[in-house]
């Protein structure tokens, strides 16, 4: 009773009864070859390699059958799977509470489970590696690749934020743990360090030494790559920042009115004065120091002596910068755009990525953004066209392009990914 779904093996059609929790085998006059029992709350079905695959709502797991009815295994999904779907390569799984889509390959094994950020109400594919899926509620559909990209994934601390690399690791800071991270490029961890400062938010490689802006201690420390605190250094309130001009170390925060600046020693340099309102994130281009104003939507310019050169608007809640070439972008948090600017300020142009755009980078290529609120990473081309998203975690943060891989960090699942095409 209750039907939900149908599937087509080449013969006979194939239903997925919610009621009674079965499924049903049909031909095509449309007589009925069979019934079998699934487990609770079955919802979807599909076909794929001989089998057929059903969702389980209720026991949150997913069925393979034969194509006589008999069940060869039950797999563990997310959180109330519902629809579920044969991409050519392997099966996807929309998990709903979870917010999750899963892939299992043909013969059940887990391939990876990807936030997107909404509840996955429905799945479609092109056959390709492309899956999409429909958001009732927010009225949005998500396109998701995943085969053109390897992805891996790394435990680090306690929300991690910012990443950045020496030229032989990576570091990454963790808010919550307090510590930076020395890694590997192959992932693995070469070393955990105190960061001698509360939440450490931003991470700079000065060519020599690693600086932290601490937020909630309102300092910055600087650190031998052997981890050693060689200094700590009272900045900004709450710093959320770090750039360097090739002299000075250059911090703010957003309630900030003032831009802070340190030489390499500690010592302290005479500040800037804003130009705009929430300097939140600097960014230092070769030649010009960038803030990224939060509070009035707009970007400045300055020299590296601290004179302003030009106020350029942008999106609402500018907080990430890339340099491609001659001309600079800009993530805008709260308006779900990219900004993309000559470095003279002329406005280029103003293009949609995903939802909450919290990173972005260039790989020499294409824009790169990580959307915290999707859980996704989205690939642009230079015109602005959406290449493709890729789901990676939940709370994706700061993203990083090291040797043809793209690294970011996932603030809510205490991790990195990496993709590599």
């Amino acid at each position: 009773s209750k039907p939900q779904k149908l599937t087509f093996d080449g013969q006979h059609i194939w239903v997925v009864n919610n009621g009674d929790d079965s499924i049903s085998k049909i031909d095509q006059e449309g007589n009925l070859i069979g019934t079998w029992n699934t487990g609770g709350g079955a919802r979807g079905i599909a076909f794929a390699e001989n089998h057929i695959w059903v969702t389980n709502s209720l026991d949150d797991t997913l069925s393979r059958f034969t194509l006589s009815g008999d069940k060869v295994a039950d797999y563990p999904t997310g959180t109330l799977p519902g629809d579920v779907v044969y991409d050519g390569e392997g099966i996807w799984v929309a998990n709903r509470t979870d917010k999750t889509v899963t892939k299992y390959g043909i013969e059940g094994q887990h391939l990876g489970t990807f936030h997107i950020g909404n509840t996955p109400n429905s799945l479609a594919t092109d056959g390709k590696g492309t899956v999409w899926a429909a958001h009732s509620a927010e009225g949005l559909v998500s396109k998701l690749v995943v085969e053109d990209v390897t992805i891996s994934t790394y435990p680090v601390g306690n929300a991690p934020e910012p990443i950045i690399f020496d030229g032989d690791n990576l570091w990454v800071g963790n808010a919550l743990s307090h510590t930076i991270m020395k890694i590997g490029l192959d992932g693995q961890q070469e070393a955990v360090y105190e960061s001698h400062g509360r939440e450490p938010n931003a991470l700079l490689f000065d060519g020599e030494n690693i600086w932290s802006a601490n937020q909630f201690d309102h300092n910055a420390t600087r650190l031998s790559r052997d981890g050693e605190l060689l200094g700590t250094y009272s900045v900004s309130t709450l710093p959320r920042t770090l750039a360097f001009d090739g002299e000075n170390i250059w911090t703010s925060g957003c309630w900030e009115t003032l831009l802070y600046r340190l030489d390499l020693e500690g010592n302290s340099v005479s500040p800037v004065e804003t130009e705009g309102a929430g300097p939140i994130v600097l960014f230092f281009d070769g030649e010009n120091i960038w803030a990224a104003n939060a509070h009035s939507d707009s970007v400045t310019k300055f020299s590296t002596e601290g004179r302003p050169e030009g106020n350029f608007s942008v999106g609402d809640v500018p907080i990430a910068f890339a340099e491609e070439g001659d001309n600079i972008w800009v993530a805008n948090w709260r308006e779900h755009t990219v900004s993309k600017l000559s470095k003279t300020g002329e406005d280029l142009g103003r293009f949609d990525t995903g939802r909450l755009p919290y990173g972005i980078a260039y790989d020499g290529e294409n824009i790169w953004t990580a959307n915290s609120m999707d859980g996704t990473v989205t690939k642009l081309s230079l015109d602005g066209e959406m290449l493709a998203t890729y789901p990676v975690g939940a709370a994706p943060a700061k993203i990083i392009p090291v040797n043809g891989e793209i690294w970011v960090t996932l603030t809510s699942d205490d991790s990195i990914v990496k993709l590599t095409p």
